[in-house]
């Protein structure tokens, strides 16, 4: 089974036409928003969290992940900080050799992908791979790479338009809130709460 085309509409899939209505799908999806992890996304539920440390070349990282197993279905949003040494090299060989490097549970790369392009979320470089599992069931990946940050988007579904909800919500997001002098001298908008120090 081959897929011929991206996450277009309507999506030809083994020279049988698929046409896919463009509304809201039977289940209900929510904004998720991820201070630590600085993105937005739709989720049919609150998602687990895990951490674990995957080697990349030869620098040990953290990798975090937060995933949704629903029924048949799988949404996953895996994101890691990249030791900047790394980041000179240009974004999408970057990612493609960075793919073969994840872990197996994350991205199942023993399947054959049937698909594999360059795409952007707005200025942001990312890579796209689609492949159909053995059990009929259709994965869609995206990676993207924000300054040294490494996110992966991941879905597995045989609804495509679950999946087209899903992968198109991710949004990468700065969450700046107000802070407020504790004398009262002064507002400003920060990512996170400052370290206050004092000089002697």
């Amino acid at each position: 089974m081959k897929i011929i085309n991206s996450l277009i509409w309507p999506l030809t899939i083994a020279s049988t036409l698929i046409i896919v209505p463009l509304c809201k799908a039977e289940i209900s999806w929510d904004n998720y928003r991820d201070r630590h992890g600085n993105f937005e996304i739709k989720l049919p539920e609150s998602p687990v969290r895990s951490t674990s440390t995957i080697q990349l070349g030869d620098k040990l990282v953290v990798w975090e992940s937060l995933v949704v197993n629903n029924e048949r279905e799988k949404y996953a949003i895996h994101f890691a900080d990249l030791p900047r040494a790394v980041i000179p090299v240009e974004p999408y060989y970057l990612l493609d050799s960075i793919k073969n490097q994840l872990p197996d549970r994350v991205l199942n790369w023993e399947q054959s992908v049937n698909h594999q392009k360059n795409i952007t979320l707005g200025d942001i470089p990312g890579l796209e791979y689609i492949y159909v599992m053995d059990n009929g069931d259709i994965a869609v990946v995206r990676l993207y790479l924000v300054n040294n940050r490494l996110y992966a988007v991941e879905a597995i579904s045989r609804k495509i338009d679950h999946i087209h909800q899903f992968i198109s919500s991710f949004e990468v997001q700065s969450f700046w809130e107000s802070y407020n002098d504790l004398e009262g001298r002064f507002t400003v908008s920060l990512p996170s709460n400052p370290i206050i120090t004092s000089e002697s």
